[in-house]
């Protein structure tokens, strides 16, 4: 089966709901708001074999909730593996966060609460059935909910399989050579996670990374934030920190950036404040023409945009 949606000969005022019905209906139950309504023209191809399935997504930035509600009203157990292939995204779940540019892939659970903000011209989206990648990777949820790195063996092969996947109509319209191509993808994918499963030096930087992020998060406010000041609470080297980063293909300041910058963004959504000057300065920005651009050039529009009533949170 395959399947093309489009709203582009849609009503203005019925684009979105379309959208989201479509989405739900073929993907996953989940509330979904715009950053605006109007002029929402987006693109949805569909392709399923049995329980297979791949999803191609191109729509203006919007935002995805799948929270306890829908987790009972649309249970679902499948794993999902996501390729931002244009455009960008954040995901977040079970207490991590991923922030997704081109090129990025995610593995999510759909049996937990998540949300994901997507603002991508080509999002694609396989569902993997969990017995298919339980069965042989049985910690498969420590990879859920992070930027899977793009330097691991397996993970280039990966994402261009994915991307003939998407494009190649005869890989998903023949069942069987649908179904091996299933599966040299999955194969790709457990090996690509069992290396660096079994990588105990990548497993400590793991660990590492992962305190220094939520040690970043925790001091967002904290002016004399460092990359000095994040080594010395973590008792190892500036040099250990950067590695700890490099595997990612990120910078530890750079993150702090990031994160600084989606603090800003959650409390302008939020109206935590009166002005985008008193977020920008309590979060570290002194400059706010800098900040404005920072926060254009990450999102897509101004943070005072947030602060109007015909911005819908995303």
């Amino acid at each position: 089966m395959s399947i093309v949606y489009s709203t582009e000969n849609m009503a203005d005022k019925q684009r979105f709901e379309y959208w989201t019905e479509v989405v739900c209906r073929h993907c996953l139950k989940a509330t979904n708001r715009p950053v605006s309504k109007s002029g929402f023209l987006a693109y949805m191809q569909f392709r399923a074999i049995k329980s297979l399935s791949l999803a191609t997504l191109n729509a203006p930035a919007h935002h995805w909730k799948r929270g306890a509600q829908e987790l009972r009203s649309g249970p679902n157990d499948d794993l999902w593996l996501g390729l931002v292939q244009r455009g960008q995204a954040w995901f977040e779940q079970s207490g991590r966060q991923a922030v997704l540019p081109a090129g990025s892939m995610v593995l999510y659970d759909s049996a937990k609460e998540f949300t994901f903000n997507i603002d991508s011209q080509a999002l694609h989206i396989l569902r993997i059935p969990r017995p298919l990648l339980m069965r042989r990777i049985p910690n498969v949820e420590k990879f859920t909910a992070i930027s899977l790195d793009a330097s691991r063996p397996g993970m280039t092969p990966l994402r261009e399989m994915l991307l003939q996947a998407s494009s190649n109509s005869l890989l998903m319209t023949h069942d069987d050579m649908a179904i091996r191509y299933f599966d040299m993808m999955l194969d790709m994918l457990v090996f690509s996670l069992q290396v660096a499963d079994n990588d105990n030096a990548s497993d400590r930087y793991y660990n590492l990374y992962e305190k220094i992020v939520q040690y970043i998060r925790d001091h967002l406010q904290d002016d004399a934030l460092s990359l000095d000041m994040i080594a010395k609470a973590h008792y190892v080297s500036p040099r250990t920190v950067v590695r700890a980063f490099s595997a990612r293909q990120k910078t530890p300041m750079a993150m702090v950036w990031q994160e600084r910058l989606l603090a800003c963004r959650h409390a302008l959504q939020d109206k935590r404040a009166r002005s985008v000057s008193q977020i920008a300065m309590e979060y570290g920005f002194k400059d706010l023409s800098h900040f404005s651009r920072a926060f254009r050039q990450a999102f897509g529009y101004a943070p005072s945009s947030l602060l109007k009533q015909e911005i819908v949170q995303s």
